[in-house]
């Protein structure tokens, strides 16, 4: 059967990557040599005076790294520059590195597992034929599948400790069903899967900020009452355009996922269900007084974004679950592929890939950035073809197929620009800093206390080992790093890594702080706002369906679980969420004892602590706070679960 076809393509590829783990493929582990005491982690320039040895010693690793990892330009992805090496290449490198070897074992483990977990359901329930016939079923599904990643894997007991999830451990609206009642729908906006696509709608003036109105309004349906919804959702006479200028309203609008061609259905084939297009809709918000204080309430969903679209509102019953459930999967369909894969996977591996070929071991960036860089190339190698491949899980979940995925790839290529790793700085753009008008948004408060502490270590660790920003202009290996990764990078090897808006050169110690904190707060922040949501919202099928279909056994504009996913893609879908968003390898800052050099040491540890300590207990507390005010929590910050780096 189909479903049968679908695990072999996705779990072929990385049960051979992983099959060293029973034995079958073995490789000697490789060590660099015991440093001589004279060789301590330095900045370049200051080796000139110590022993050849040691100069000799930082030449090693950028010299046989620019052998083994050359970047690409991927012309099908429209330019984005990932590594020329193959899965199978990658494979043997890794087996051979100590420093990946142990985390690509365990990440190839837990993927197979996730994806493994399809069959061992599927069995239970005679391979995917059984019908969903209540929708009590999708949260046994669920509930089923989240235990398949906590209990005991089919490979492996020792997958436990990497697989938790945070929702059952800390405080958490675990009441799936309720998720997509008007409250928690809109605030999944702001802490759910994408906390990126949300923007206040404005007058643009002299400061362009959140989302142009007079653009928005030439796709709205000029006959439906937008005066009128905005006025039930603000319980006020206010207009549309009123509460624009008080900057009450707020949208979404997925421009990349306009006129996208429908791909045939690859899990289900009863001849009495049609499975609906990818959409673009476009939904309204309002920041509305409720009590002493406002809340984002929900206003208007429109289906897509062509103006002789339909429109809904909380009075229309089932249509505005609808609704809803349209727009849920527009987001999780979209945000995957263009703020997760490709703002955040295809543009840091560039980063983490020129490190290795430009700043040796010795040096004191590389001796932090490579836990926060271990290890983007082994998801994005492995299981980049699980999700693109024309039997991977994009073409088997979403309408828009293969070539859809591909399509948001390339269109999200031109946005993926040094830019994006501006945390504040985009939250400011899109119109989402004021406190009063949006008072809950966990993304940005929380958010900001670890990059607080982030900024805080750097700043730190830079001063111990450059003071001046001579130290910054004269750290040769610093200027070879930045020059391969910037696409106006100069000389033979200049600009590889294709990063628009990133100069060239760093020459002060702020603007190195800056850098070192933004790389670091993107793959920790950001990367975890876009993937270890998926475990809960992602997975349960009703509130976050990644097809919508016309069945006969419902009417029009009826709500039945006959519009929702069939057994196999409910299930496809839950593997899909458990291998990209089930595995933490490592948590922020605890590498501080594996640093050799005692100053260095010293920073990470304190920030590590403050971390587990202050920043834990506020979290924590604000989390208790949200929790017994009915509001969704954000586990999925706090310094207990936060990641280094890219792991999935």
């Amino acid at each position: 059967m189909q479903l049968s076809i679908v695990l072999v393509s996705l779990t072929v590829g990385l049960i051979g990557a992983a099959s060293y783990t029973s034995g079958f493929f073995q490789l000697p582990k490789f060590e660099l040599p015991k440093l001589p005491p004279p060789c301590d982690v330095s900045l370049p320039q200051h080796n000139i005076n110590l022993k050849r040895i040691c100069q000799d010693l930082r030449k090693i690793d950028p010299a046989k790294n620019k052998l083994i990892y050359k970047l690409k330009r991927q012309d099908e992805l429209n330019g984005f520059a990932l590594i020329s090496t193959n899965p199978v290449e990658l494979r043997i490198i890794a087996l051979a590195d100590p420093f990946i070897s142990h985390y690509t074992h365990n990440y190839l483990l837990q993927a197979v597992e996730a994806i493994g977990s399809v069959a061992k359901y599927g069995l239970a329930h005679h391979l995917g034929k059984e019908p969903i016939n209540h929708i009590s079923e999708y949260l046994s599904l669920s509930n089923w599948f989240q235990n398949a990643m906590e209990n005991k894997g089919l490979l492996t007991k020792k997958l436990e400790k990497y697989t938790k999830l945070p929702s059952r451990h800390e405080d958490f609206i675990n009441n799936k069903p309720a998720w997509i009642s008007d409250k928690l729908f809109a605030q999944q906006r702001l802490a759910g899967t994408n906390p990126m696509s949300i923007q206040r709608v404005t007058n643009h003036g002299e400061e362009a900020m959140g989302l142009d109105w007079s653009k928005l309004k030439k796709t709205l349906n000029p006959k439906f009452s937008w005066d009128s919804a905005v006025g039930d959702a603000l319980k006020s006479t206010d207009s549309l355009e009123d509460a624009i200028k008080q900057g009450r309203i707020y949208a979404l609008r997925y421009e990349l996922c306009d006129d996208m061609e429908r791909a045939p259905d690859k899990t289900d084939h009863d001849p009495n269900r049609v499975m609906w297009d990818f959409f673009s809709p476009i939904a309204l918000f309002a920041s509305a007084k409720r009590g002493e204080s406002n809340e984002l309430v929900p206003v208007a969903i429109q289906m897509d974004y062509k103006p002789d679209s339909r429109v809904y509102t909380p009075k229309d019953g089932d249509n505005w679950r609808i609704a809803k459930l349209n727009l849920q999967l527009t987001d999780l369909g979209y945000s995957q592929m263009v703020e997760h894969l490709a703002k955040i996977h295809y543009f840091i591996e560039p980063f983490c890939v020129c490190l290795k070929r430009t700043l040796p071991p010795l040096h004191p960036l590389h001796q932090i950035l490579k836990y926060h860089c271990r290890e983007v190339i082994i998801p994005n190698t492995f299981g980049t073809p699980a999700l693109t491949h024309q039997l991977g899980f994009m073409s088997n979940l979403f309408g828009y197929g293969e070539a859809g995925a591909k399509k948001l790839i390339r269109a999200a290529r031109p946005l993926s620009t040094w830019e994006v790793t501006d945390f504040r700085g985009n939250i400011k753009k899109r119109g989402l800093d004021d406190k009063t008008l949006l008072p809950y948004f966990p993304y940005r408060d929380d958010g900001e206390k670890l990059l607080d502490v982030i900024e805080s270590m750097v700043k730190e660790y830079v001063d111990v080992y450059y003071k001046s920003d001579e130290d910054v202009k004269n750290d040769y290996e610093l200027k070879a790093y930045i020059n391969e990764v910037s696409i106006q990078g100069t000389g033979k090897d200049g600009g590889i890594g294709r990063i628009e808006g990133l100069p060239p050169e760093i020459k002060s110690k702020k603007a190195l702080r800056e850098f070192v904190s933004r790389l670091i707060c993107h793959v920790t922040i950001q990367h975890t706002a876009l993937n270890y949501e998926l475990a809960d919202y992602g997975q349960y099928v009703p509130n976050t369906p990644t097809k919508l279909y016309n069945d006969t056994r419902v009417t029009e504009g009826e709500f039945s679980v006959y519009r929702l996913p069939n057994r196999e893609t409910a299930a496809l879908q839950s593997a899909f969420v458990n291998a990209l968003a089930s595995f933490r390898y490592d948590f922020l800052f605890d590498y501080y004892d594996k640093l050799p050099h005692e100053d260095g040491k010293n920073i990470v540890k304190k920030h590590y602590e403050t971390l587990r300590g202050r920043i834990q207990s506020d979290l924590e507390r604000e989390n208790k706070k949200r929790l017994d005010n009915g509001d969704l929590t954000y586990p999925y910050y706090l310094p207990s679960w936060m990641t280094n780096g890219i792991q999935t």
